[in-house]
């Protein structure tokens, strides 16, 4: 994503270096980055070609000078007014009327101080480091590779990263980087040399008793209401994907009128998000595109999980390579970048969905830390293993202590809304941020508050709680029954009004006539599972096991920190989600050593290259 770099005291690096670093933050070379500064700081901006956030992404007086990187979806330009007004102040209060996604940064030249903001989930990340007496910060981790700042490939990283399959905490893998928290102010003194941070908001928690019943459901509409519409913008084309999910019809619900728009799905063909969207945007009278993951999109896999990784900075693993490829295709209409409207986040916060199996899965709904994978003891070198565990076990203490044991489901949803999306869904802002602006109603404040609040949510209906399957749809019938047209539209094939009169027998009997074939047809097909939006298995047995033979192979520099004859043994096997992981470890290793050039990585044999 387009974003900021920025350099406090005389750091001595050369030209040609600060450059090449500039050039990461817009990856793919749409608008050219501006700069500002005196000497004793340095500013560099880069945003996307005709954003639907205007103005200027820096600005300067006398006494400070600011750099800007994100979208507001509440605002129309940036504020720097409150922003350096603020600031001059030591107030953080021009936080509490920005909605979005965010980093800023402002430099007080007089007593040399520095201020850097995350946003309030720290969805847009912002990182930094110390250089000698100086300080640098970048939205982008590649802008440090090619800095030459801050350190070497860190092990313990890759502890964390093959334990939870994200990234959670301030760390990256660069040892002396570090990832800024959600909703904290990083001071620092470029005189001195200190360094401080503190959060600038409380933490949402949840109310007893919650809203329950038709109260809940007022309180869920009318926030919505007043949240989602200034998402759509004014004037520009929004696409918004579409699904069978709470996220996607959700918000189709409150598009305002006038407003142009179109839906898109990607999948496979025949699954069951393409199948209800397409259903939904006929019943509908919609616009909608649908990329479908057939042969020419896995023809593209060898060189889209290189993009991937390159192109996120680092933050994206390889299994989020549709993400080049989904967002190339909705961005490809000719005219101004598009706002994409994303349901991102919505089912975790309101239906308590999460995908973690294993230990990590363990870990979410007992708060106690597990070791039981023998994959642990099959990838990490005896000398590490017990590293390994131990880091593990100190990154769930703190998460504990951050959100509290997360067996409680208050605690659970708090990892959900300030660990687990920003960290997974941070490479949906870094990639599509590329090509559109994204605007995130699970984001936004007043949503997340809601979801504290209400019995229609994670902290009521936790996947890891006891709870019937129907009321995780009470909420979304509500919403969708508050359009005209969604109003007809059935959900899980079943009409609204089931749902609204919380009539549970006239559901399960609905569920039998509707699905009970459906079912039965499945169990006694060839393939006996319903088709998956992505099918990994296959797309190794049939175009990836050559290029991870590759990638993993003789000389690979995660050889080095895995017990040898693993990575054979795994590409022997078809590992698929290990070696999924291995894989990202190796290619940001590579592009650690090749100053973050794409046309470096190892070549895929199969591939022709990324689709432009």
């Amino acid at each position: 994503m387009p974003g900021i770099l920025g350099l406090i005291g005389s750091l001595e690096i050369p030209p040609h270096r600060l450059s090449r670093a500039a050039a990461t933050l817009d990856l793919l070379g749409r608008t050219p980055a501006s700069t500002i500064g005196n000497g004793e700081f340095t500013f560099v901006t880069a945003a996307l070609p005709d954003p639907p956030l205007s103005g200027a992404f820096h600005d300067e007086d006398a006494d400070c000078a600011g750099c800007f990187a994100g979208d507001l979806h509440n605002r129309d330009t940036i504020p720097w007014p409150d922003i350096l007004r603020c600031c001059r102040e030591r107030s953080t209060d021009w936080t509490d009327g920005a909605e979005g996604h965010f980093a800023a940064a402002v430099y007080h030249k007089r007593d040399r101080r520095l201020d850097l903001f995350s946003d309030h989930f720290g969805c847009h990340p912002i990182f930094y480091a110390r250089h000698g007496r100086g300080l640098v910060f970048s939205t982008q981790l590649a802008a440090f590779v090619r800095l030459g700042v801050g350190g070497g490939f860190d092990r313990e990283w890759m502890h964390r990263f093959l334990y939870f399959g994200y990234w959670p905490g301030t760390g990256t893998f660069l040892t002396g980087v570090k990832r800024l928290p959600p909703g904290t102010v990083l001071h620092f003194d470029a005189a001195s040399g200190e360094l401080e941070t503190q959060a600038y908001e409380p933490r949402f928690s949840g109310r007893e008793p919650p809203l329950r019943g038709r109260e809940a459901l007022d309180e869920a509409l009318a926030t919505f209401r007043r949240c989602v519409p200034p998402m759509f913008g004014h004037g520009r084309k929004v696409q918004f994907a579409l699904s069978g999910g709470l996220d996607s019809r959700t918000l189709y619900a409150f598009l305002p009128a006038g407003v142009e728009h179109a839906a898109f799905t990607y999948g496979m063909a025949g699954c069951d998000d393409q199948l209800e969207a397409a259903a939904t945007a006929r019943g509908l009278g919609i616009p909608h595109r649908q990329l479908f993951f057939e042969a020419p999109y896995q023809r593209e896999l060898p060189a889209a999980i290189r993009e991937t990784v390159w192109l996120s900075g680092g933050l994206a693993w390889i299994n989020r390579c549709m993400l080049p490829a989904v967002y190339r295709f909705v961005s490809e209409e000719p005219g101004p970048s598009p706002i994409v409207s994303s349901g991102i986040a919505l089912d975790t916060l309101f239906r308590g969905h999460n995908n973690a199996r294993g230990d990590l899965n363990t870990l979410l709904a007992t708060g106690d830390i597990a070791f039981t994978d023998p994959a642990y003891a099959e990838i990490v070198p005896g000398d590490e293993l017990a590293r390994f565990r131990e880091v593990n076990a100190a990154c769930a203490d703190d998460l504990a202590r951050e959100h509290g044991r997360l067996s409680r489901s208050e605690s659970y949803l708090s990892y959900t809304a300030y660990t687990l999306c920003p960290s997974y869904f941070t490479a949906d802002l870094e990639i599509g941020g590329h090509f559109a602006s994204l605007r995130v109603p699970g984001y936004d404040r007043a949503i997340v508050k809601l979801a504290y609040e209400i019995e229609n949510s994670t902290i009521y209906l936790s996947k890891f709680l006891p709870h019937d399957l129907f009321d995780e749809y009470v909420l979304q019938a509500f919403l969708m029954s508050s359009h005209p047209g969604l109003a007809r539209v059935p959900l899980q094939g079943l009409p609204l009004s089931v749902f609204l009169r919380r009539d549970k027998f006239q559901y399960h009997v609905y569920r039998l006539l509707k699905h009970g074939p459906r079912r039965i047809r499945r169990r006694l097909s060839s393939r006996g599972t319903r088709t998956p939006i992505e099918d990994w298995g296959d797309w190794f047995a049939t175009v990836l096991a050559p290029d991870m033979r590759a990638i993993l192979g003789p000389g690979c520099a995660v050889a080095e920190h895995v017990r040898p004859g693993v990575l054979e043994s795994y590409l022997e096997q078809n590992r698929w989600p290990w070696l999924a992981k291995l894989a990202t470890v190796e290619l940001i290793m590579q592009l650690m050593g090749n100053d973050w050039e794409l046309d470096k990585l190892l070549c895929p044999e199969t591939g022709g290259g990324i689709s432009g």
